[in-house]
């Protein structure tokens, strides 16, 4: 992952824009600290986030806010909201299984909420604006090449490598197939400018929250020494999750009663 500029990391602290730590302060997330900084709430809570264009959004116990700089002004404006949907309110929802699948989904809602609202604040500028369904509809020719890519695509080539379907080298080729295949797109689309700006404020988003969570002063000095890994990062989920799956599967004896290696591959992912 690329490092965030210092362009970036000032973008997403509240020290150049008091407004985002103003907000914090006010809805009931964190409270003062003796050094300068925040503190968290006496109940353990993690906090999430996601970078969009020109900025980041992150999402608190019952309030989210995103922050962005202007392309034409280098103004940083900021959205804000409280966190309405059944999840946060809900105590059905936060049962075992079904808050999980309920989180994904919030999430997902959440982050294209922030990312509509990113892109139209940066279209403004050039007096055009992205509506829903233009995203909507990006998103799915996105998912449907991801889908292509990353598992049809693997699944082809291991098959024509490895002609025994669910043999330990099959499934051995396909996921090491799988993984080069999206450190390899990772890597290509990091050469756009733009989506490597992107990049960079996701190392800003987490350098933020790792500050934040460690009770920091909420400045430029404090959030350039965090750490740009964090362990909840759903880009990092999704590389240990794809080869672990592999993995397990491999160390399986092979039946003819079992579904080929295809059909295992869609349920697992499907779940």
């Amino acid at each position: 992952m690329p490092q965030p500029d210092p362009a970036a990391v000032d973008s997403v602290t509240p020290s150049p824009h008091p407004a985002l730590r103003a907000d914090l302060l006010t809805s009931g997330e964190v409270k003062p600290a003796k050094d300068g900084g925040v503190k968290a709430a006496k109940e353990q809570f993690f906090y999430g986030g996601q970078a969009v264009i020109e900025g980041v959004m992150m999402r608190g116990k019952s309030h989210y806010a995103v922050a962005i700089r202007l392309p034409t002004t280098k103004e940083i404006v900021v959205d804000r909201g409280e966190l309405k949907a059944p999840i946060y309110t809900n105590p059905a929802w936060k049962l075992p299984f079904i808050r999980g699948l309920a989180l994904i989904g919030e999430q997902l809602h959440l982050g294209m909420k922030s990312l509509i609202w990113s892109a139209n604040m940066n279209a403004g500028a050039h007096d055009v604006q992205i509506g829903k369904r233009e995203i909507t509809g990006s998103v799915a020719v996105a998912g449907v090449f991801a889908l292509a890519l990353f598992i049809g695509l693997p699944l082809l080539l291991a098959s024509v490598a490895v002609h025994r379907s669910g043999s330990f080298a099959f499934v051995l080729v396909e996921g090491l197939i799988r993984v080069g295949l999206v450190l390899g797109y990772l890597a290509a689309i990091s050469l756009l400018p733009d989506v490597r700006r992107v990049f960079q404020y996701h190392g800003a988003e987490h350098k933020t929250i790792n500050a934040f969570e460690s009770n920091w002063a909420l400045d430029v000095p404090s959030v350039r020494r965090a750490s740009t890994l964090h362990p909840r990062c759903g880009t990092g989920f999704l590389l240990v999750v794809f080869d672990p799956l592999h993995g397990t599967a491999s160390l399986q004896p092979h039946r003819s009663d079992r579904p080929p290696a295809g059909a295992r591959n869609a349920e697992v992912h499907h779940a």
